[in-house]
């Protein structure tokens, strides 16, 4: 899946971003696509704004974990 890099901090101990994060993140490369003189770059950066859209759809649905549960998770 494409958004496996983004989400893959939580895996190495890092705190896990928000979904507001990802969400800014992705207003962000879509306003910057819209200004954008270049179109392979605005449609790069539009694919992007779709991807942490994805991202914080994620973030949404995936459970909170509890610090116990991910030092489980990672011993498991």
């Amino acid at each position: 899946m494409a958004t496996d890099w983004i989400l893959m901090g939580s895996d190495l101990g890092g705190s896990m971003a928000t979904a507001d994060y990802y969400r800014e993140q992705a207003d962000t490369c879509l306003h910057m696509s819209h200004i954008c003189a270049d179109p392979i770059l605005a449609e790069r950066l539009g694919s992007l704004a779709a991807e942490f859209s994805r991202a914080a759809a994620e973030v949404n649905d995936y459970p909170a974990l509890s610090d116990a549960d991910r030092r489980e998770r990672k011993r498991a």
